[in-house]
């Protein structure tokens, strides 16, 4: 099974980005955090993280046949030779039993791995040979166990007509890009870890309980806004598994790793100038599409340098870090 920790990276991420908009209730710059936490260790770490699988055969494969519709035009394909098992076909189909067309028996854009299964026996091997825009009867038989009980033990006959023989070369770029993707998701992994590592090395006390209900009434009133069109048909945010208890966890949460990371940017001296600053605004204006000014206006100066001082702090966090995978 694969194994993904997109939500994983979110759920950290998360922490780091929901600073009030509004007022603020702490002002981690120029309070005292020692009585609530004092910066451990986070650089020269050493980091466990769970292994990641490997790009299968199959993910190409899965990934090739999902996507193709979603390529355009230009997909190189094959011509002058039959198809063969392992090929990526397109197909056309119409399915008769006794002479009649059945429900869910035809098909005029059907994207096929020869040899995936995915089909009733003897399917798949009735197209190898083909020659495109050939179109040939082929006979098979549905088992008995097959999910639709009118079709199940059924002789069938299938027209098929060979469309397209995809090349291989849609197999190459396909796996290269599942590998860049996974890539990505191991440094997303390695971060989290790492960083999870980072607030578990921190010595802290306790949580700012006026800060913390702060952020928790601003969750709730910000689910109440976003799951509105649910609320208004009678359903609740309990309903939906947010609850004011599940909103002060994550507020919690949130403020112990802010908590963490200021710690560290104050014992070891990071700075944000206004250039720094006035980057982060301009790049995240645009990932929001919205303006500058709109931006500025949401979102306090303290939540943007947030942002800029946990890439800092992470870029020294990553570049000494040891990993290892589990």
């Amino acid at each position: 099974m694969k194994k993904s920790f997109a939500i994983l990276l979110a759920a950290a991420m998360l922490a780091l980005s929901l600073v009030s908009c509004g007022a603020k209730t702490m002002n981690y710059m120029a309070d005292d955090l020692t009585a609530y936490v004092t910066a451990g260790e986070y650089k020269n770490l050493t980091v466990t993280y769970p292994a990641v699988d490997a790009i299968t055969d199959e993910d190409v494969n899965d990934h090739v046949v999902a996507h193709i519709a979603d390529m355009g035009d230009d997909i190189e394909t094959v011509t002058g030779r039959a198809a063969a098992m392992g090929d990526v076909v397109n197909i056309s189909y119409v399915g008769t039993i006794d002479g009649e067309a059945f429900d869910g028996g035809s098909d005029d854009d059907c994207n096929l791995l020869l040899g995936s299964g995915s089909m009733i026996d003897g399917f798949e091997e009735g197209i190898v040979g083909m020659q495109l825009e050939e179109t040939k009867t082929i006979d098979v038989t549905f088992p008995e166990d097959y999910g639709t009980e009118d079709l199940a033990g059924k002789a069938a006959k299938f027209e098929i007509t060979l469309n397209t023989i995809y090349a291989e070369s849609l197999f190459d770029d396909a796996r290269k890009e599942l590998e860049a993707a996974r890539e990505e998701e191991i440094e997303a992994v390695k971060s989290q870890y790492a960083w999870t590592a980072v607030v578990n090395n921190a010595n802290f006390v306790k949580y700012p309980e006026s800060a913390v209900k702060k952020l928790a009434d601003d969750l709730y009133a910000y689910y109440e806004m976003a799951y509105y069109q649910y609320i208004q048909y009678g359903l609740t945010l309990e309903n939906l598994g947010i609850t004011e208890e599940y909103c002060t966890e994550t507020a919690q949460s949130t403020i112990k790793q802010e908590l963490v990371l200021y710690s560290i940017v104050k014992a070891n001296g990071y700075t944000v100038t206004d250039e720094e600053y006035n980057a982060k605004v301009t790049a995240l204006a645009a990932e929001y599409g919205i303006t500058e000014a709109e931006y500025t206006s949401t979102y306090s100066r303290q939540s943007t340098e947030t942002k800029v001082y946990y890439e800092k702090v992470m870029a020294d966090v990553l570049a000494t870090a040891t990993f290892v995978e589990e």
